[in-house]
């Protein structure tokens, strides 16, 4: 069984917030010119974000192995997020793992339908789905209730030729886990909020500048 993690990392610097993420060499993922957004309004729930199509395997045992690469992306978004965390994967979690079917109930292998998890997933996760030579990487948040199935769509990961083309049979799906860290995670405050921040601040040097020159 293979699992790979990396942690993503913020930063305080100077005064101002310094987002950055420390990731483990990953694999260079080669596109295939298919857009992952070709599935957008097909999934239900609907994905936060995506990521492909590539060329290749996604989370193997094998040389064709590009987990590493997908787990950097996804640190490098939830790095960018103000979030500190670990993403990991394995191949026990994947949808075509006999027996079991990894966190999955089951590998559908049409190119729509039905991923149904063993149990609701909360939180951020992330799937990739694989058909044909390519893999494409959704991104979901199950928040506090969670999410229990996906209705998928393969056209955003691999295309059959011909005029009218369709997405590929699914191979499999690839369930990629967040755990968060809290202890450490960076308050990032919206534009206005820092604005009046800094207002108060001058506000407050000029009334100290003011009380010197009183006394």
């Amino acid at each position: 069984m293979k699992t790979l993690a990396f942690l993503g990392a913020s930063a305080l610097a100077a005064g101002s917030i310094a987002l950055s993420g420390t990731f483990a060499p990953a694999q260079a993922l080669t596109s295939t010119g298919v857009s992952c957004t070709a599935a957008s309004g097909l999934f239900n729930p609907m994905y936060m974000e995506c990521w492909g199509a590539f060329e290749g395997n996604d989370v193997s045992e094998g040389g064709s192995d590009n987990s590493s690469g997908l787990i950097a992306l996804l640190t490098e978004y939830t790095t960018n997020k103000g979030l500190l965390g670990t993403w990991s994967a394995s191949t026990a979690d994947k949808s075509d793992n006999n027996p079991g079917n990894g966190v999955f109930t089951s590998n559908p292998t049409t190119n729509s339908g039905i991923l149904t998890f063993d149990t609701a997933k909360v939180g951020l996760f992330g799937i990739s789905l694989k058909a044909s030579n390519s893999f494409s990487l959704y991104l979901f948040d199950g928040g506090t209730t969670g999410i229990s199935s996906i209705n998928f769509n393969t056209i955003g990961t691999s295309l059959t030729g011909g005029p009218n083309p369709q997405g590929q049979g699914l191979s499999h799906a690839s369930f990629f886990a967040f755990t968060p860290d809290d202890s450490g995670d960076v308050d990032v405050p919206e534009p206005a909020t820092a604005a009046a921040l800094g207002t108060f601040a001058m506000l407050g040097l000029a009334m100290k500048k003011k009380t010197k020159v009183s006394a």
